[in-house]
């Protein structure tokens, strides 16, 4: 928990991979990942898909339907159990309660020590807000100062990919003035 509020507050480390060879649980085969592969670094991660699957439990040796997102960083993709207060952080950090709009959107995980099921243990959770993840908008930026015309402004500005972005907004609203 103490780890956890720290996060919070000093967001700075941040890692876009999910090794974490200082556990010695991450030098077992793991098929999903958990509290192990963070611990002092929060992941930004994407989304690739989500799924329902058939999970064993390795203790009682059971079957049990679980949601499990499929995730990529740096190093790959992984997949990861999603318990409800994790799907309740992603629908709070990307705005919607459906997984077939959580694809291709960016989530920040990290790790969180506790009691869980009677058991100190690292849990593996998801942010309840979007990372901030840094946009190069050279690109749009270039294509905007290129426009001569109101009529082509508004052409090109609604095609931008990151047409939100502050520096986007700021050069469109300059040119507006400019080409009036």
């Amino acid at each position: 928990m103490i780890q956890s509020e720290r996060m919070k507050t000093n967001m700075t480390k941040v890692k876009n991979v999910l090794v974490n060879k200082h556990h010695w649980k991450s030098y077992f085969d793991h098929e999903y990942i958990g509290g192990f592969s963070l611990t002092d670094m929060d992941a930004i991660v994407t989304i690739v898909k989500y799924t329902q699957e058939n999970v064993v439990n390795p203790k009682t040796n059971t079957e049990a339907v679980k949601f499990v997102l499929y995730i990529k960083d740096s190093q790959g993709e992984h997949k990861m159990i999603v318990n409800s207060t994790n799907a309740g952080n992603i629908e709070k950090a990307l705005g919607t309660p459906d997984p077939d709009k959580w694809a291709g959107r960016k989530i920040q995980l990290y790790s969180e020590r506790g009691k869980w099921f009677g058991k100190e243990s690292d849990a593996l959770r998801v942010r309840d807000v979007a990372p901030k993840v840094e946009v190069d908008v050279t690109a749009d930026l270039k294509a905007l100062s290129k426009v001569k015309t109101l009529a082509e402004l508004q052409e090109v500005y609604k095609a931008l990919p990151n047409w939100a972005d502050s520096k986007v907004t700021a050069l469109k609203d300059e040119l507006k003035t400019r080409l009036a």
